[in-house]
């Protein structure tokens, strides 16, 4: 079997593990902490995002484009991992500071020592190199990491979180399992003799952050309007509301996962093949936006039309009003599918960063304020329309792009 076909089959086997594990826990976490409480796990888990993005500082993309073009130096493929291991501690260190300095200010408790539990999940995605494990193309090892993490924690989930007063456990067991796969990543490596210690200097690592500020800029804008929204609606609404808007987000979110998690292994094949040669990189990824495209309209499709089903089935009856949320939602299945096909395999390999990096910065400025109006007349509903609406100008603008550079003649 050849590595790439490899890799895919490892990925699948990993996100087969991460869809049945969450199908037990995302019901049991919903009905258990109800409405209100899953609310407050869901700003968490959007707090937490974006320290986990302030902590990658878009090395998922640059140090594995890097790892791609040293393959065969193990020399220098230990640099590149020991560089962006003590660039990501240091980020990490600094996004505990900034829980810290929040708890100075703050009068909700329960949110602050729910953000500090949270923390053990940046810890854990520093020691989780998946930007390693893509540039070197061995997703197996990943694949061990993150379903052995899984299934060790499960049982916790299920004996100790009984109501919502358990909710800081809840929150300790996912941020655990992350810390427990980086963990068993790091021995994996360790023990395949992978990388050897490279000593790095402040130079170096000075000129790892350079190389990663644009992409760190343009996921942190994305992410702006892809992750924000629960802080923005406890701002501005009821935890209610969040918790609602966050059950929704979950199962769509889920759903796009099932295509969006090849792109760990496509975009490093895409890099390889834009190397060789501009006509093998279109037509892979011609081949990638027929199927990926045809895969994603289906399944917003399929979301729109049994979201009833859906939001009955994996959150529960007192979850009836997100049925509306996620109708809203389901278009963005599509929408990011086609998203990520421009602007992470034909822009970013390409080299065009600047064109990369402007359209989501003001995209998100324009969701922020939009969002905030909508929400506070109609709560959850409100932010589902704005970031709808928002992803779907940012789908135009490439295509526009693409036609302005001249790369749809390329493409098609």
């Amino acid at each position: 079997m050849s590595i790439f076909k490899n890799n895919i089959f490892s990925v699948i086997i990993m996100q087969g593990g991460n869809y049945i594990i969450p199908l037990i826990i995302l019901p049991h976490l919903t009905r258990v902490l109800g409405v209100s409480s899953y609310g407050i796990f869901g700003v968490v888990f959007a707090v937490s995002q974006y320290l986990i993005l302030f902590t990658d500082f878009g090395f998922n993309l640059t140090s594995t484009k890097r790892i791609v073009e040293a393959q065969g130096n193990k020399k220098e493929v230990s640099k590149i991992f020991f560089e962006t291991i003590y660039c990501k501690l240091i980020l990490s260190l600094i996004s505990l500071l900034f829980i810290v300095i929040y708890g100075f200010f703050t009068k909700d408790n329960v949110l602050y020592l729910a953000l500090l539990v949270s923390w053990i999940q940046v810890l854990g995605t520093v020691l989780l190199p998946i930007w390693y494990f893509q540039g070197i193309e061995k997703m197996s090892f990943l694949t061990i990491a993150t379903i052995s993490s899984k299934f060790l924690l499960l049982p916790f989930f299920l004996f100790f979180v009984k109501s919502s007063d358990d909710l800081n456990l809840a929150i300790l067991f996912q941020s655990v399992s992350m810390l427990v796969a980086g963990l068993i990543s790091l021995a994996l490596i360790v023990k395949n003799k992978k990388v050897e210690f490279v000593p790095v200097n402040l130079k170096s690592m000075l000129n790892t952050y350079i190389d990663s500020y644009q992409i760190y800029i343009a996921s942190l804008a994305i992410s702006l309007y892809t992750v924000s929204n629960p802080i923005i609606i406890n701002i501005f609404s009821t935890h209610d509301q969040v918790g609602l808007y966050a059950g929704a987000d979950r199962i769509k979110a889920a759903i796009l996962g099932l295509i969006l998690v090849l792109s760990s292994v496509l975009y490093p094949r895409v890099n390889v093949l834009f190397t060789e040669s501009r006509e093998k990189g279109f037509s892979f990824v011609r081949k990638i936006f027929i199927f990926q495209g045809g895969t994603t309209i289906f399944l917003s499709i399929f979301v729109f039309l049994f979201s009833g089903y859906l939001v009955k089935l994996i959150l529960g009856e007192q979850y009836i009003d997100a049925i509306i949320i996620l109708k809203i939602l389901s278009p963005l299945i599509a929408l990011i599918g086609f998203s990520v096909i421009i602007g992470n395999y034909i822009l970013l390999p390409l080299g065009y960063k600047k064109e990369y990096v402007i359209l989501p910065v003001l995209t998100a400025i324009g969701h922020i304020i939009l969002a905030s109006i909508l929400t506070i007349y109609f709560g959850a509903v409100g932010a589902a329309i704005s970031i709808v609406g928002v992803e779907t100008v940012t789908v135009v603008v490439f295509v526009f792009i693409l036609y302005k550079k001249n790369l749809l003649k390329e493409l098609w």
